[in-house]
């Protein structure tokens, strides 16, 4: 039997600070968060068909492509 529970969690029940579990999120390419860093970005991603980008613990760092 596991002892750590598996499932959803509400909002309230996060933790906060680095032992806390990291965030993502998707944003468009069009986003506001994303749209200052979108040249960086766009050279990173160079060749792919970048449909959103992921915001991973406040950092647009990954993507998510039509074909790898």
């Amino acid at each position: 039997m596991m002892d750590e529970q598996v499932g959803w969690r509400l909002a309230q029940e996060e933790a906060v600070g680095a032992d806390g579990p990291g965030i993502v999120q998707v944003l468009h390419l069009r986003d506001p968060l994303v749209r200052p860093q979108l040249d960086d970005l766009a050279q990173r991603f160079k060749g792919r068909e970048v449909l959103q980008y992921l915001l991973i613990d406040d950092v647009a760092g990954d993507a998510m492509s039509a074909h790898e």
